[in-house]
């Protein structure tokens, strides 16, 4: 098993960079129509993790979390055109704007008429908003929203 934090960051770096190498090869490229680089990014690390090639637990994911999470981030957003997203037009961007709100006003519905009544609430304390709203970023913007939500609330 892999435990140098180094040699942890090489083999994730050098498999997300696989990854997106055969995502862009002809003969590959149906399963990634079926199977996206995303899902491969997650999955290939949790594999090489259950065949004990690398740990489950590493004191380096939390600081490789707090630390690459942000720029790659930075440069996930970077590219974005903006201009593009305002000429989708009012109707796009109020359809954006109430499944944001329907999210959020879940939620906090879900919180106050569901785990208090069934006694949830109280034998979780303070966690349960957190865990929400680490589950609802995913909704608004994938998973790195939900990555960054999480390490914000700590959850």
């Amino acid at each position: 098993m892999i435990q140098n934090p180094i040699l942890i960051l090489v083999v994730l770096s050098l498999l997300i960079v696989s990854v997106q190498s055969l995502s862009r090869q002809n003969l590959t490229q149906k399963i990634f129509n079926y199977l996206p680089v995303p899902f491969w990014c997650y999955f290939l690390p949790a594999l090489l993790s259950t065949a004990g090639l690398i740990p489950s637990q590493n004191p380096f994911y939390g600081k490789f979390s707090v630390l690459i999470l942000p720029a790659c981030l930075f440069l996930l957003l970077i590219g974005t055109d903006l201009p593009a997203i305002l000429h989708l037009g009012p109707k796009a961007l109020a359809a954006m704007a109430v499944g944001t709100a329907g999210i959020a006003i879940g939620g906090i519905l879900t919180y106050l008429l569901g785990f208090h009544r069934i006694g949830l609430g109280e034998s979780w304390g303070d966690q349960v908003w957190k865990g929400w709203g680490a589950l609802s970023a995913t909704w608004t913007g994938g998973s790195a929203n939900m990555l960054s939500v999480k390490e914000i609330l700590g959850v």
